[in-house]
C-alpha cells in the first residue's frame, strides 16, 4: 500500500475513533477534520498552522 493510503486510512480510522468517542454512529465531516488534525505527521495540520490558523482553538471548536 501506498504512504498516501496508509495516511489516509489512519485518518479515517481516526476519525472512526472520534465519532465512537463522541457517541456518534457515523462519521460526519468534523470527525474527519478532527482526524486529520489528530492523525500523526498530519500534513493538513501543518498547512493550517503555515495559513496563520490557531489549529488548537479549531481543535476545540470543533470538538465541543
Amino acid at each position: 500500500m501506498s504512504e498516501r493510503r496508509n495516511r489516509i486510512r489512519d485518518i479515517i480510522i481516526k476519525a472512526g475513533e472520534v465519532a465512537r468517542d463522541g457517541g456518534c454512529s457515523k462519521v460526519y465531516p468534523d470527525h474527519l477534520l478532527l482526524g486529520m488534525l489528530e492523525a500523526e505527521g498530519s500534513e493538513v495540520l501543518g498547512m493550517l498552522e503555515r495559513m496563520g490558523v490557531d489549529t488548537e482553538s479549531l481543535y476545540d471548536r470543533i470538538k465541543l
